[in-house]
């Protein structure tokens, strides 16, 4: 698994930095615009692609060696920590 964060739009009335798919801003409670929400598919591989969109990885360049060896970092140092307890 990738390091990775939600991706973020502001909102319209305050800027306030809200997930998208919000209906509503976690700030000001103001509603979202629908226009302003990606639209939703029914095609099962267009609502996957919707999936991957809200996430964004933080670690680049990421090839699969990169990415291999950034998890197996995070794992390692994972277990360790574990293993302290």
């Amino acid at each position: 698994a990738m390091p990775s964060r939600k991706i973020k739009e502001p909102c319209p009335k305050c800027s306030h930095k809200n997930v998208i798919h919000s209906k509503f801003c976690n700030e000001c409670g103001s509603q979202i615009p629908v226009s302003a929400q990606p639209q939703v598919s029914h095609d099962p591989d267009q609502a996957h692609d919707l999936r991957q969109s809200e996430h964004k990885d933080i670690a680049h360049p990421i090839t699969a060696q990169a990415r291999e060896y950034i998890q197996k970092k995070v794992l390692d140092a994972y277990q360790a920590e574990k293993g302290k307890l």
